[in-house]
Parts: structure tokens; C-alpha cells; sequence
């Protein structure tokens, strides 16, 4: 299912543009911040879960990076607590 996640996104993004709502553009270093909170939280989940879900979010976002630097998908590296 590679290409879920794309079809997920085209679809939200078409219903959205059909309702009227503008989508603000976000830039490929803001994409990668969100995954990397991702990451962080996914990191304190106390639930398998939840943390799993977590990660898979965090991959969307660093696709969507690579998506808009057309570049190839980034796997996931979550960094490991600096605490």
C-alpha cells in the first residue's frame, strides 16, 4: 500500500479545496519539524499503539518534505531522548 498515504492526502486535500478552505503552503523544514515532534512524542507514548501511530505520522511528514523537495521519501530515523 505505498501509495496510500498519497491517496489519503490527495483526497483530504480535494474535499478541502471543494469546501472553499485555502491551505496555507508549508515549507519542507517546517514538514520536518512536525515529524520530528512525532518522533518526540511517539518517543514519551506509553501505549504500543499509540507510539506506532505516532511513527507512521511522523513518516507522512517527512514524505510530504520529500514531496515538496522532490527528492526520494525519507525513512524514518527517530532521534534517540537527549534526556
Amino acid at each position: 500500500m505505498p501509495g496510500l498515504k498519497a491517496d489519503i492526502w490527495e483526497n483530504l486535500r480535494s474535499q478541502l479545496r471543494w469546501k472553499g478552505v485555502l491551505l496555507p503552503m508549508k515549507t519542507a523544514a517546517e514538514y520536518r519539524a512536525m515529524a520530528e515532534e512525532c518522533f518526540k512524542w511517539a518517543r514519551e507514548a506509553q501505549d504500543d499503539e499509540v507510539r506506532e501511530s505516532l511513527k507512521q505520522l511522523g513518516q507522512v511528514w517527512l514524505d510530504a518534505a520529500s514531496k515538496l523537495d522532490e527528492q526520494p521519501p525519507t525513512p524514518a530515523q527517530p532521534k534517540p531522548d537527549a534526556a
